[in-house]
């Protein structure tokens, strides 16, 4: 398996996009604490042996253990969401350890301002697979609690809470947030948090529908491959068809660690970047099937030379490991992102790295994280930087027009994968997915994929 690339017949143009350019928690409460209008009522029911925990799923409590007798449950999503507390009192939240499942939460409730009691614990329902903590902190009116898969909210006498509806969009005209090159106007709150995992609509893009009076040409190249740009034309727009290159595959497994790795090279999200201080394309590739994080390069993009770093073996930049060590760790880890900064002040900052952690049995994956950041001369590599809990595959790119890291993260959701978005600053401030919006995911217009069938498979 190899890389194919393309000599094509027209430029594909980006349009103007750079605003785009892209687990179960129980809590309970306890008496004394109003907010914000804009909320859902959260109604409380009394906990007993058979109460449905979920909206979402039928998972019943198996028993109500002696500490929580005379709380009630706040029914919740099993994917996690919001509360608010209205009334203020004490807060119980039950939330698997993340030594024992890998929807443990307790970290996102220590940053939360929750600390674990001395309670045992126990299974919420029956054959759940690991046990329940019960953590607890006092609550006053107006507190926000943010959680994820998976946290259980109960409440004691007088205590209340709501969950907070997302606040509408203005129409698209009205905005008044950061204005961009391209003269689109963002809303006031970005990213938008209004969008919900749960619908099936499209993603609206607001900004094509009501594109700004006057759109600045002055920054980069403007290519007219659809009609963002162009009030009026009696001309034809037509696409031409690709041709490959008759040198494809122009990169294939050739070293005996990506022979014996099943035979590929494969890129993570990224991968093939050009370094204006040595005039030449930069290839950072996996080597094997989740192999070490290997580095080739390339004058024209088909011939390729893997130059002996002197690192480890061949060319590699990190050598194979699945298996999270510690803070010191220094193994390519599984799914990865990579991304060279050719313009980095630091070179220490010139090469930025997301990998995975969780592809190993539950029992070798780390506690309260998934994946971790770092970044890299191409010889040095800073100490990894956990990030808090996502899926596996993740993605990451910088914007130049508006100087942001933007973090595209894999989440599960009521409708299966779904993508959240996260922008910052400095490239490890992103840590915190608990901070990301919700993004897209498929919606309705998408075909299901076939049966027995991968999409891309050729058929016979």
């Amino acid at each position: 398996m190899g890389f194919s690339f393309q000599a094509t017949t027209v430029s594909r143009f980006f349009r103007a996009l750079s605003c785009l350019c892209f687990g179960a928690v129980a809590f309970l409460a306890v008496s004394a604490a109003a907010i914000e209008p804009e909320t859902t009522s959260t109604e409380p029911a009394p906990l007993k042996e058979g109460i449905l925990l979920f909206e979402d799923r039928s998972y019943q409590l198996a028993t109500v253990p002696e500490h929580l007798a005379g709380y009630r449950l706040i029914r919740t999503s099993i994917e996690g969401g919001e509360i608010v507390c209205r009334e203020g009192g004490t807060l119980l939240a039950l939330s698997p350890l993340s030594e024992s499942s890998a929807f443990g939460q307790e970290q996102l409730l220590d940053r939360q301002g929750f600390e674990r009691t001395g309670a045992p614990v126990f299974r919420l329902w029956k054959n759940q697979p690991g046990e329940v903590a019960t953590f607890r902190r006092s609550v006053k009116p107006g507190d926000r609690f943010r959680f994820r898969k998976l946290v259980v909210f109960l409440t004691g006498e007088g205590a209340r809470f709501e969950r907070p509806e997302a606040e509408p969009p203005r129409p698209w005209t009205e905005n008044e947030g950061e204005e961009l090159y391209n003269g689109i106007v963002l809303p006031r709150q970005w990213p938008p948090s209004h969008l919900s995992p749960a619908s099936d609509e499209p993603m609206p893009v607001p900004y094509l529908d009501h594109p700004p009076e006057v759109i600045p040409i002055d920054v980069g190249r403007q290519l007219f491959v659809d009609d963002f740009l162009i009030e009026e034309t009696d001309l034809e727009r037509r696409f031409h068809r690709p041709e490959k290159h008759p040198s494809n595959p122009v990169f294939r497994a050739e070293t005996p660690t990506e022979i014996d790795g099943n035979g590929v090279v494969y890129l993570g999200q990224g991968g093939v970047f050009h370094d204006p201080s040595e005039s030449h394309y930069k290839l950072f590739y996996t080597a094997g099937w989740r192999g070490p994080l290997a580095l080739a390069t390339s004058r024209d993009l088909l011939e390729w030379t893997r130059p002996d770093l002197g690192l480890y073996q061949e060319n590699w930049l990190l050598p194979p490991g699945l298996r999270w060590a510690d803070s010191g760790s220094l193994t390519a880890g599984s799914d990865n992102a990579v991304w060279f900064d050719a313009a980095a002040q630091d070179p220490m900052h010139r090469i930025r790295y997301l990998t995975c952690w969780t592809h190993v049995p539950a029992d070798q994956r780390p506690p309260g994280f998934t994946h971790s950041l770092q970044t890299s001369d191409g010889k040095q590599w800073s100490p990894p930087v956990p990030t808090t809990r996502a899926a596996d595959y993740g993605s990451f790119f910088y914007n130049p027009f508006r100087k942001k890291w933007v973090q595209s993260i894999k989440q599960n959701s009521p409708r299966g994968r779904c993508r959240y978005y996260r922008e910052t600053d400095e490239f490890l401030e992103g840590t915190d997915y608990d901070e990301a919006v919700y993004w897209t995911n498929a919606d309705r217009l998408d075909l299901p994929e076939p049966t027995a069938t991968y999409p891309g498979e050729p058929q016979p």
